[in-house]
């Protein structure tokens, strides 16, 4: 399903709310019953308002078009931050040339527990326009590309961050590193700019970013609480997007295949040269992938 999103923050949120009605109460009432909030949820919310004001506002819309509290939305953020495993977990991610810059991740999602993702349009008043991937109730995306030709995509955690050139951020804050992605997309053209940014913004928890640019630049963004540092990825070589796509819907952890509980996955490949997102979806293997490609063009 596709989502059309423009205006003031409030807008977009609103936008998507309104659109997403029913699946987002439904997923945010389920959440609240298995988990209520916990500690730390009113810390969170103040600094997402505080670093992330307008993902702040997106949110407050989104509540409002789909007629749930706004503290959901909050509750159900910190679940997606702290346990990825409960809402999203990237399995494996990269980019590549071919010759193109292209990036591509695949989401593993539980399909008792997630949300099955969404593309949405979004034209934000005075940012730039990006196509993305992103979750019913969630106000940021897990990865897109916009109008200028910046890619952004969230990508496995790293291990640990050791050698090269180490920043810290300058505070401290309990907002999710994942948030990153939807502002590098709003404000940003160019990886490196985007990357510059991310290393002294402060947020909590550990997350990795892969950007890449129209001018064919490819760096990954590692945060791990304080710790930032940016990197040159190995780049793949993948000749065929159409035989790419299943592939990397095959590929994971066959454990977690074998018990199943990982029944549904899903796969973004972004391509900067044509601002497009290729997604498929695997749904418990009741029927083939079917990829499906979307532009930034309205509707």
């Amino acid at each position: 399903m596709r989502v059309d999103c423009e205006g003031a923050p409030r807008d977009l949120g609103f936008d998507q709310g309104r659109a997403m009605f029913e699946g987002v109460d439904a997923e945010l009432a389920r959440i609240l019953r298995e988990r209520p909030a916990g500690g730390g949820i009113d810390e969170l919310g103040r600094d997402v308002a505080r670093h992330f004001p307008q993902l702040a506002e997106r949110m407050t819309g989104l509540a409002r078009g789909s007629r749930v509290d706004p503290m959901a939305l909050v509750v159900a953020l910190a679940r997606a931050s702290r346990e990825p495993a409960f809402l999203l977990r990237p399995a494996l991610a990269f980019a590549a040339r071919t010759p193109r810059t292209r990036l591509a991740a695949r989401f593993d999602l539980s399909a008792d527990l997630c949300s099955v993702p969404i593309v949405r349009r979004s034209a934000p008043q005075g940012g730039f326009e990006s196509i993305e991937l992103t979750l019913p109730w969630l106000a940021t995306c897990l990865g897109g590309v916009n109008a200028e030709g910046l890619a952004a995509l969230l990508a496995p955690p790293p291990l640990a961050i050791s050698g090269g050139e180490v920043v810290r951020a300058e505070a401290t804050c309990h907002a999710p590193a994942m948030l990153f992605v939807q502002q590098c997309l709003e404000r940003f053209g160019r990886a490196d700019s985007a990357a510059e940014w991310c290393l002294t913004r402060p947020s909590d928890g550990s997350a990795t970013i892969l950007l890449a640019d129209a001018t064919g630049a490819v760096v990954s963004v590692e945060l791990d609480e304080d710790r930032r540092r940016v990197i040159e990825p190995p780049l793949a070589t993948i000749d065929d997007e159409a035989a790419s796509l299943p592939a990397l819907l095959a590929a994971g952890d066959a454990a977690a295949v074998q018990e199943r509980t990982l029944a549904h996955r899903g796969v973004v490949w972004i391509d900067v040269a044509d601002r497009t997102l290729a997604v498929a979806l695997d749904r418990e293997g009741i029927a083939p992938a079917c990829i499906e490609r979307f532009a930034l063009s309205r509707g």
